[in-house]
């Protein structure tokens, strides 16, 4: 899945509140329905708390209005820079998938069994370690591609 993402602002944001509500379930509800309508969706939901993960460019504006929703009882946002870890992985799956281009040239030459044997296990090892790389490469961007607010609804 390509994110599309300013590369620039590779930052995670995390959103909490305590909102004073009249309706717990409507609350929660409503704030579903913010996130839904924003191309975000609910990260989970029990009792009395909701977490949503909303697109990060209006991140402020869907706070804002989660917050209308209620008395804002307390309320912190976090925000985490993962440029410099999101550039090491790149970097360190550029390298991983060059070796391992080089390592396929290398069987394609060898005829030794025992080289052939050696070199697919590594190339095994650098496919699954590349694999990896990824995984956690896609985690980070859509992290920062959405971010997440946890909301404890808390009834008057």
């Amino acid at each position: 899945m390509e994110l599309l993402i300013d590369e620039d602002l590779f930052r995670r944001r995390l959103g909490t509140l305590g909102l004073v509500v009249d309706n717990v379930a409507t609350a929660k509800d409503r704030i579903v329905a913010i996130a839904e309508d924003s191309g975000g969706y609910v990260e989970s939901a029990f009792q009395s708390t909701v977490v949503v993960r909303v697109p990060a460019t209006r991140f402020d504006t869907i706070l804002a209005e989660i917050e209308a929703g209620g008395r804002v009882q307390n309320r912190t946002v976090r925000t985490s820079d993962v440029t410099e870890r999101v550039g090491d992985l790149e970097s360190r799956l550029r390298v991983a998938r060059q070796t391992r281009d080089r390592l396929n040239e290398l069987l394609q030459r060898t005829q030794d069994a025992e080289e052939r044997v050696r070199v697919l296990a590594e190339i095994r090892r650098l496919t699954e370690q590349i694999d990896q790389m990824q995984i956690a490469l896609t985690a980070l961007q859509e992290q920062v591609a959405l971010s997440r607010i946890a909301v404890q609804l808390i009834s008057r």
